[in-house]
């Protein structure tokens, strides 16, 4: 290949790369929505398997995924900065959740 046809190949790339990858995100962004009857239980149990930010009563922000929820206890897997520890985090401690939506 010449070099005009390797440059004109690279820029068409570089042009289809822009327009997908915000289009990536945009397809990707759910709407997040709450119940009169929601609570930290249904929310983290209706969010398994995803990765959020729990902020607790001491102040201390833990981020990993939701394994399991249980009436007393929610379990977080791969906290970060702790990749290979869980966690579990009375619910009772927590007073918000951070998900991320975009």
């Amino acid at each position: 290949m010449k070099y005009t046809h390797k440059l004109t190949l690279l820029r068409s790339v570089l042009l289809v790369s822009a327009i997908a990858m915000p289009l990536q995100y945009a397809v990707s962004a759910e709407a997040l929505s709450m119940s009169e009857t929601e609570t930290v239980t249904t929310l983290l149990v209706t969010r398994k398997g995803t990765a959020v930010t729990l902020k607790l009563s001491s102040g201390q922000e833990i981020s990993g995924k939701v394994k399991a929820v249980n009436k007393n206890l929610v379990h977080i897997a791969n906290i970060s900065g702790k990749e290979y520890f869980d966690g579990f985090i009375p619910l009772s401690k927590i007073e918000a959740v951070e998900i991320r939506n975009r």
